[in-house]
């Protein structure tokens, strides 16, 4: 038996779970086996017993001649009674031809017949003992004696309690020694067929082990090939299934560093290229180039400010102040507010409700403000010029739904599920001057996380894009 040093705790012996399975199933199959011993034995001496005492009282049979042919010859079991040495003669005459035969040898020792005898009692019609005792709570195996359809007494013989011949004896312990070695047979071929099916349940759990450690090594990642349906099957299925995940989760951090690099590069680039340019003479310093710096800073500053967002959103570190009030108010506000702006890109924006009146939900305001902003600038980033922003609030269920639809150009049907993906835009070109860094519908999808609230991201009728968002309305506003 293999023993190793557990390194979860250095004082102890790690054992195998193989040998923990040996161990439990021999112990399980010796008790079941020694039970069934018990058991067996214990009803065969207590039917050997029955089957001993019914033979006894078949014997009465033989008796009950000899007792109809004294009986006629006497009238009375008067002389019987004053003689009981014709008792005996009388019984040793019936039950001597018809003593059982054995193939076991008869012992020297053997009880004597006398004792034997002492066992048969006579009891007249009225079953008042004439010949022999019976003990306290024994209650005598007793056959009728008739002559001419008349009953003149009973003959008896006291059930045995236990087994007293050497016969009887011998043949019992030969059966209980078979039994035994029945029972040690059992618990050996156990044994020996447990160690094949303990290494058979045991050997994908070694193979799962050794995956596990090469997938936390971050060497490869690595799939079990383990077709059992069972437990272990369904165990190997999920430990593919989260090595799966955990490869695109590797993929998606490399991706997620490779684009944060990428996107702080570039204005840092464009600004020192600024400034040098500035430096050298090449560009005066003028109010223009100033501006030209503030608005790089600006989108840099931007960008840390998302990254730091999402970051916070990640540890839970933002905090959501919710309360009960209506979307409605808010949207509005935020839409006058940028209608100038809007303008300026030659963008239109059209807001209906459905609703019949404010209903109130568990917000946060300046979080759902931001939300919007982002939508907005979302559409302002990614729609042609001239177009059109429809906005739809609506009741459904026990959701209150919020559309948010724009123009052309519109969103491949396969870029729809990684759009919420942080640093994810549909256009592969990072030079491009109106799009944003692709962390804005991040943003957006972590507000409605935080919210309860679920988004979906659709293809616009408008040829844009559409985005679904369902806030739970209280239960106060629920149908």
């Amino acid at each position: 038996m293999k023993k190793y040093i557990n390194r979860l705790n250095p004082g102890t012996i790690f054992l195998s779970i193989r040998w923990k399975l040996y161990i439990l199933v021999v112990i399980t199959t010796s008790l079941v086996a020694l039970i069934m011993l018990g058991l067996i034995q214990w009803n065969f001496d207590r039917g050997f017993l029955t089957y001993i005492n019914q033979q006894d009282k078949n014997q009465l049979e033989q008796i009950i001649p000899e007792l109809t042919k004294y009986y006629q010859q006497s009238n009375s079991w008067q002389p019987l009674v004053n003689h009981p040495q014709h008792w005996a003669e009388l019984l040793i005459k019936a039950l001597k031809p018809i003593r059982r035969e054995s193939h076991l040898p008869l012992p020297t020792h053997r009880p004597r017949f006398r004792s034997f005898l002492r066992r048969y009692v006579l009891l007249d019609e009225k079953q008042q003992i004439l010949i022999g005792h019976i003990p306290q709570q024994a209650v005598p195996l007793t056959l009728p004696i008739e002559i001419k359809n008349q009953l003149v007494g009973y003959v008896g013989v006291i059930p045995r309690k236990e087994l007293t011949d050497f016969n009887d004896i011998a043949f019992a312990e030969s059966q209980r020694q078979l039994l035994l070695i029945f029972t040690g047979v059992v618990i050996g071929l156990s044994a020996l067929l447990t160690i094949p099916l303990a290494g058979s349940i045991v050997k994908p759990i070694q193979k799962l082990r050794t995956a596990m450690n090469t997938l936390a090594s971050q060497k490869q990642t690595t799939t079990l090939d383990i077709k059992q349906h069972d437990e272990i099957g369904l165990l190997a299925a999920d430990f593919n299934q989260l090595s799966k995940i955990l490869e695109h989760q590797e993929h998606l951090r490399r991706q997620w560093l490779a684009d944060i690099a990428h996107e702080l590069r570039t204005p840092i680039s464009v600004l020192q290229a600024e400034l040098e340019a500035i430096e050298d003479g090449i560009r005066p310093l003028t109010l223009n180039s100033i501006q030209s710096l503030q608005d790089d800073l600006g989108r840099l500053t931007r960008l840390v400010n998302d990254l730091h967002h999402l970051a916070q959103e990640d540890t839970g570190a933002i905090d959501y102040h919710l309360s009960a009030q209506p979307l409605q108010p808010i949207l509005e506000k935020l839409v006058k507010r940028h209608i100038p702006l809007l303008e300026k890109h030659q963008l239109s924006i059209t807001v209906k409700d459905h609703c019949t009146k404010p209903i109130d939900l568990n917000l946060d305001a300046d979080r759902i403000q931001q939300l919007f902003i982002n939508l907005l600038f979302n559409s302002l980033h990614y729609t042609d010029s001239p177009g059109q922003i429809h906005v739809t609030l609506q009741t459904l269920d026990n959701d209150l739904t919020v559309t948010w639809e724009d123009s052309a150009p519109e969103v491949p049907q396969g870029s729809l599920p990684y759009l919420f993906d942080r640093l994810y835009r549909v256009d592969s070109s990072r030079q491009r001057v109106k799009g944003g860094a692709g962390l804005g519908l991040a943003i957006v999808k972590a507000v409605c996380d935080a919210h309860h609230a679920h988004i979906t991201a659709q293809q616009s009728s408008l040829g844009g894009l559409k985005l679904s968002i369902n806030f739970p309305l209280l239960p106060n506003n629920k149908t």
